[in-house]
């Protein structure tokens, strides 16, 4: 599974060659686990979508109880499963019902923008000054045109309220300090950002940056 977060396109055919051979069921399934979550670098294709979750219920029978980190090969499949079955492109994402920043009641479901964009963060994640910049200036570009932006992330109240007066933050964000939300939509790194059709169906989902903004752009342009 560690051989997942190596940048080198051999490692699937590396993990494809440990599940066939390795006469452990458990590495078996630990390696089906890491060819699901390295297919998934792939596209959302069909043909793919199905290798994975064969991939991920394999992994579910063969390693479910083995430990990576302080979760289970099951957890992380499971938790898989229900990304593709729920947070795929094309699916509705799920209503947040919670309290912004200022501690007012707050539905997900009841904006009724054109185009959303929902963002996890949190001011100290990796490159934080960077992808809290593009945020802004997506919000800046789009925001008087029927864009949404929505952040939710698990900073503190005063940390919101003082980013918020500097400006750094100037979109609605969900207070979520307990991380209710976030494993809502299995969140494991930030930024991670939605793009929503009126509808709330998922058109996009990545980092910050030119891909969401060219996503927002061809949207509101419908």
């Amino acid at each position: 599974l560690a051989l997942t977060s190596l940048p080198d396109p051999k490692i699937l055919a590396l993990v494809e060659k440990v599940s066939k051979e390795n006469p452990d069921e458990a590495v078996q399934g630990q390696a089906a686990m890491a060819i699901a979550m390295l297919l998934k670098g792939l596209g959302e294709d069909r043909d793919i979508m199905v290798r994975r979750l064969t991939r991920l219920r394999e992994a579910i029978i063969k390693a479910n109880d083995v430990k990576v980190g302080d979760v289970t090969v099951a957890k992380l499949a499971e938790d898989e499963i229900f990304v593709i079955q729920n947070l795929a492109k094309g699916r509705t994402a799920p209503d947040i019902v919670g309290r912004d920043s200022a501690g007012k009641p707050f539905k997900f479901s009841l904006l009724k923008s054109k185009v959303t964009v929902l963002v996890f963060w949190h001011s100290n994640m990796r490159d934080a000054e960077r992808g809290l910049g593009l945020l802004r200036k997506l919000h800046k570009q789009h925001g008087h045109r029927g864009m949404e932006l929505i952040g939710v992330t698990s900073d503190p109240l005063e940390v919101l309220r003082n980013l918020r007066s500097k400006g750094t933050i100037p979109w609605r964000n969900f207070s979520d300090v307990s991380g209710r939300i976030a494993r809502e939509y299995r969140v494991r790194t930030l930024p991670i950002v939605y793009v929503l059709n009126e509808n709330r169906e998922i058109q996009f989902i990545g980092g910050p940056g030119t891909f969401v903004d060219l996503t927002v752009e061809a949207l509101l342009a419908e």
